[in-house]
């Protein structure tokens, strides 16, 4: 259904530093919302988010981290994968230009391109707003539009592509940051990818990856 306002009508997931649930339809009328889990990102997640979170002379630790890693493999007749995403966060206003730059990527085979306007999906991201009729307090919106669409080259016929979601608060485990993602797959395919397994792995310092084997449909 319509989702906070932002116009879902697809299948997606959601992907939060706190509790989902609280980012359902509906205004937002309890101010900023969070749930501290208080979990450390591993050194691998911190290898990925301190180039979307960091500045130019500091990186700053992250916490609550959600991560989703997605295999695949491409067919003969498909060049690029898309998806379309709605970045939110509860760290928006009060903490732009801050330590707390809670921040979501997206890495396909190594390489970030969750990108809008060029730069990192960040709360510090200069077209960031408070969309009136959302639970969250902040959503970026690139030229006014809160749906951004994220696309990316693939090589025909390859196998094992990985694409990573990672999105995780910043500096604390307070005010939470969500992203909603809807529409993966490749050009024309309806639907565009096959669930063949998956399973979430927990590790020993309770972070939580969820790991999916996913088939781009003929």
């Amino acid at each position: 259904g319509d989702n906070n306002g932002y116009g879902l009508n697809q299948p997606g997931i959601v992907l939060s530093t706190g509790n989902v649930t609280d980012y359902q339809s509906g205004p937002n009328t309890t101010g900023s919302r969070t749930t501290g889990y208080g979990v450390s990102a591993t050194g691998d997640q911190e290898t990925l988010l301190d180039p979307i979170t960091g500045t130019a002379t500091s990186n700053f630790s992250h916490f609550d981290v959600t991560q989703l890693d997605i295999e695949f493999d491409v067919t003969s007749d498909k060049n690029f994968i898309s998806f379309y995403v709605v970045f939110g966060s509860e760290e928006y206003a009060e903490y732009v230009n801050s330590q707390y730059i809670d921040g979501f990527g997206i890495y396909l085979n190594g390489q970030n391109i969750a990108l809008a306007s060029g730069k990192p999906v960040n709360i510090n991201h200069p077209e960031m707003s408070a969309i009136a009729g959302t639970e969250l307090d902040g959503v970026l919106s690139p030229q006014g539009t809160v749906i951004m669409q994220f696309t990316a080259l693939v090589a025909p016929g390859s196998v094992n592509n990985k694409l990573t979601f990672i999105v995780a608060d910043t500096s604390d485990s307070a005010l939470d940051t969500t992203v909603f993602v809807f529409s993966l797959g490749a050009a024309g395919h309806t639907p565009p990818l096959t669930i063949s397994n998956g399973s979430v792995v927990e590790g020993n310092d309770g972070t939580r990856n969820m790991v999916f084997q996913l088939k781009l449909a003929e």
